[in-house]
């Protein structure tokens, strides 16, 4: 399995990232216990571990950024995001960051 770096740093909110044995979901956030958790039973894909990461990465920066909403109208209980050009950019920053210390994580 690739490698992870052990936190995740966005908007000033510092995640613990874990990988667990979630039988329920390929990744999940838990801001209460500030920890992004990667299931290692999902998949053994490197491919599909970095595409899990991204998502939570994402999804933490746009929760802390005050741009993820629940949507109380739809029966899945899906999230809507809403943000301009310039929120986007800001959060694109937080992720390359993320994205970097994957790179260097795996570099050693």
């Amino acid at each position: 399995m690739i490698k992870l770096p052990k936190t995740y740093t966005t908007n000033g909110l510092r995640m613990k990232i874990k990988v667990s044995a979630m039988t329920d979901l390929a990744g999940r956030c838990d801001f209460q216990k500030e920890e992004i958790i990667i299931d290692k039973g999902h998949t053994d894909n490197d491919s599909d571990i970095v595409e899990i990461i991204l998502h939570e990465m994402i999804e933490a920066t746009f929760f802390t950024a005050g741009l993820r909403y629940f949507n109380r109208t739809c029966a899945d209980g899906q999230f809507l995001f809403s943000f301009n050009h310039k929120e986007f950019q800001v959060a694109v920053g937080e992720i390359a960051r993320g994205v970097l210390d994957i790179v260097n994580v795996n570099r050693k």
